[in-house]
């Protein structure tokens, strides 16, 4: 599995072309993980699932913040959060 993942502000937007970079750096047995903080645009999420291709899962900010607080990660002590805001400076 080839895993990317981009710190973007919350408006963030993932494109297509970002998603065709990781799945180019794939060898030919991977498939591909796109993690942001961001969001993915409709291209990039049609262009992630396109037939023939290897497959790109995508987890976008808010399924991110979903996940942490499923997860109960300790370190970031947000077991009852049900809403994370990423600070990207």
């Amino acid at each position: 599995m080839g895993v990317q993942a981009k710190r973007l502000k919350a408006d963030g937007k993932v494109s297509p072309k970002d998603i065709q970079a990781l799945r180019g750096s794939l060898a030919s047995d991977q498939v591909g993980l796109f993690i942001t903080t961001g969001v993915f645009t409709l291209g990039a999420t049609k262009d992630a699932k396109k037939a023939g291709m290897r497959p790109v899962w995508l987890i976008n900010g808010q399924k991110l913040a979903q996940l942490v607080c499923e997860l109960e990660l300790p370190s970031l002590n947000v077991k009852a959060a049900h809403h994370l805001v990423f600070d990207v400076g």
